[in-house]
């Protein structure tokens, strides 16, 4: 997203107009200083109110600045201070004006005084030729909170490493940009793009386990390379035990072409519960025998007794038989207790992987959506629409602008400019749409009235696929609302969230509207067709995310259902929607799952963890 940001930003005729007359100034005599900018340049200051609503709009950004040809700073979103300052010799300037796009590395800004990545693009003028570079400034703090908000416990530490095995982001402040983990097996396997997991010593000697996976970048964006890791300790061992060390490389088949279905864990679960079932039938064995035993003692006693005095010693032997027993019937009964307590925890930990995959799901769908949000309030600034809308530009000026942003973005079926009158000016893919009038529409009437709006998901008339549409109110330089510009979201790129949530491989995810209908999955089908309305789920007032199950009487199956519903993300308030996991409940234990099993599974644990220190 902030890679399109910063494309995007670079092609408002306010950019490029501060760079041409910043250029224009430092090349003739009349230059008002050595460094060839003027701070009160009327055309950098508008650009400076552009960054500045654009920062404010996207929230994320610590700062925006516009540099000329020769690197000095024309425009600033927040640091007016930083106007006149020349940075022509930061690597970022210079693969710019050569026409790279570029990201930075994590660093320690000197000009913000705090870590920051900077996305670059350069600006171009109307006939293709660089006369500027757009450097937007990224807030890590927003990367370091979609960590902090996955609710890991006190003992698991998160962390993201760079292409090099340096520490970028983690749940431990004082590791960032002052750690590497390429020492471990984790971060080595990560760094050769893998994805999987490790069992080794940390450095401090305590048994972990981390989990291990390496960035697969986005559409366009391939990333930067680097890799997330996440750490528990596995409880104290003693020092002399070996721990082996092993990347499961297997992972890194992509779901789908591997030959098996389920997850690492799911077989791991599985691979558990079949040792206990061995463990118990040995102890069913353990048991006959003693029974066994115990039987014996109980006849030599008898004998013993007939035996009279000869057989007194004899007797005695007999009691400790029988007493041995006892005791390794007790045990036996320990042995059963901790068994059915693991059958429980393997049974738990798919409840909590189905809750936890919910939740995943659900951020990532309010955080796409807040992008969208953010996306068509941007657009509505662009002057070449306003001057569209004015009737002072022809209309191919804004049709090449529209197919400009289409192209960048990616994720959008198209983008229309309408009039007052509800009538479409312009789009940037579908040409046959001109002259339509949407004056009926919600959409329009909301953003014609002054309010940024957004639906929810619907079959478009138009389009003839499901879409959500955001649409703002377009305003000329009085402030008067000019017209109206909308987005019609390609809802696919929802269908992609919901088909990398993988809890195991009985489970599917779907995302739900407020009504109980389906408008995401993991095919894309049964949208605003198949309906789950008739669960307690969307009946009962629930809490914001947690488990449920139920059985459904279309299909005369049990299900368990573990749930998230939306919360938005920053300014984007969300929607009445649900993401829920469904996995259909087969054996009789698991049909007796936790209510809140992510509490049970950890109290759980806890419980273990005191009793072995």
């Amino acid at each position: 997203e902030r890679n399109c940001d910063v494309q995007a930003w670079a092609t408002f005729d306010i950019i490029k107009n501060a760079a041409q007359q910043a250029n224009s100034n430092h090349s003739s005599k009349d230059a008002a200083s050595d460094a060839g900018v003027d701070s009160l340049n009327l055309q950098g200051d508008q650009a400076s109110y552009l960054l500045n609503k654009l920062v404010s709009i996207y929230v994320v950004y610590l700062d925006s600045f516009l540099l000329d040809m020769n690197g000095n700073v024309i425009a600033a979103a927040c640091g007016s201070d930083f106007i006149g300052q020349n940075w022509k010799d930061r690597d970022w300037f210079k693969k710019g004006i050569k026409g790279e796009m570029s990201v930075t590395a994590l660093h320690n800004s000197k000009t913000l005084k705090t870590p920051s990545l900077f996305y670059v693009a350069p600006v171009t003028d109307e006939s293709g030729q660089h006369i500027g570079v757009l450097c937007n400034c990224f807030d890590w703090n927003y990367a370091l909170e979609m960590i902090k908000s996955a609710g890991y416990e006190p003992n698991v530490n998160a962390s993201v490493i760079d292409d090099t095995g340096f520490v970028i982001a983690s749940l431990k402040n004082y590791l960032i940009l002052n750690d590497r983990m390429d020492w471990s097996l984790a971060g080595e396997s990560a760094l050769e793009k893998l994805c999987g997991f490790s069992v080794e010593r940390a450095r401090n000697g305590d048994a972990t386990v981390t989990g291990f996976s390496h960035t697969k970048g986005y559409n366009a964006y391939r990333g930067k390379g680097w890799s997330c890791l996440v750490t528990t300790r596995l409880g104290s061992i003693p020092a002399q035990s070996k721990i082996v060390a092993t990347a499961n490389r297997a992972i890194a088949a992509v779901v789908g072409e591997a030959a098996d279905p389920r997850i690492e864990s799911e077989k791991i679960g599985l691979q558990l519960k079949d040792s206990m079932k061995e463990i118990e039938l040995v102890v069913d064995a353990v048991n006959a025998n003693n029974r066994a035993v115990k039987l014996l003692a109980v006849n030599a006693s008898i004998q013993a007794g007939l035996a009279g005095a000869d057989g007194e010693g004899f007797s005695i032997i007999a009691n400790e038989v029988a007493h041995l027993a006892k005791k390794s019937l007790e045990f036996v009964d320990k042995v059963n207790d901790t068994s059915h307590a693991l059958k429980s925890a393997v049974d738990q930990s798919m409840s909590v992987r189905l809750v936890d995959a919910a939740c995943d799901a659900m951020s990532k769908v309010d955080r796409n959506l807040f992008e969208r949000y953010c996306d068509i309030q941007a657009w509505s600034t662009f002057d070449k629409i306003v001057s569209l809308l004015e009737g002072s530009v022809s209309q191919d000026v804004c049709l090449s602008l529209l197919e400009n942003i289409h192209r960048i973005y990616e994720v959008y079926h198209d983008i229309y400019v309408l009039d007052l009158s509800g009538k479409v000016i312009a789009t940037a893919i579908n040409r046959s749409v001109h002259g339509h009038n949407f004056a009926s529409k919600d959409w329009f009437k909301s953003a014609a009235a002054g309010s940024i709006y957004y639906s929810d998901i619907y079959v478009s008339e138009t389009l003839k696929c499901p879409v959500i549409t955001f649409s703002a109110p377009v305003y000329d330089a009085q402030g008067q609302i000019r017209g109206v510009i909308c987005s019609r979201f390609n809802c696919s790129f929802l269908d992609q969230i919901i088909r990398a949530t993988i809890a195991d491989s009985k489970s599917a995810t779907y995302l739900f509207n407020g009504k109980g209908q389906v408008v995401g999955s993991k095919d894309g089908s049964g949208v605003l067709e198949k309906s789950y309305a008739h669960l307690s789920l969307f009946k009962v007032q629930h809490g914001p995310q947690g488990f449920v199950k139920e059985r459904d009487e279309k299909e005369k199956r049990d299900f368990a259902y573990g749930y998230s519903t939306s919360r938005g993300y920053n300014t984007y308030k969300g929607q009445k929607w649900t993401v829920a996991t469904v996995r259909p409940l087969e054996h009789d234990a698991e049909a007796q799952l936790s209510q809140d099993p992510r509490e049970k599974f950890r109290a759980l644990i806890r419980s273990k963890s005191r009793k072995a220190a």
